[in-house]
């Protein structure tokens, strides 16, 4: 997924961002070398949120976006496939595994599922 880093802070001995991507903005723990602000980074997410079919995982009608607060990021993603517990889901322009619990519903690839996420990863693909 391509970013642009939008502004970064540290907080005790963490690095964290907030980046404009083509669905929106997200923000989370950079993982990678410092950062510069105002750079563009092919970028990989990881998602740490206890995701839960039906309770915090769900398919949505809207189209995929991110919309960001202060304490998490809402997100909505294109399934890719489900393999069990495993969610591959495309966002913007990458792919993201998530791990999700309970009963997945029958969603064909190319339906939307929506996600609120509070603890994510963003890995500098370069490193």
């Amino acid at each position: 997924m391509q970013v642009r880093i939008q502004s970064k802070r540290a907080d005790g001995g963490a690095t964290f961002v907030v980046a404009e991507t083509s669905l929106g903005v997200v923000m989370g723990r950079w993982h990678g070398a410092d950062p510069i602000v105002g750079e563009r980074y092919g970028v990989e997410l990881d998602i740490g949120d206890e995701l839960v079919w039906g309770v915090t995982l769900r398919a949505s009608s809207t189209a995929p976006s991110i919309v960001s607060s202060a304490a998490s990021s809402t997100i909505v993603a294109t399934l890719v496939r489900i393999d069990d517990d495993v969610v591959v889901v495309a966002i913007a322009d990458g792919i993201t595994l998530l791990e999700a619990s309970g009963g997945a519903p029958d969603l064909a690839p190319g339906a939307h599922v929506r996600f609120e996420a509070r603890d994510i990863t963003i890995y500098d693909a370069r490193t």
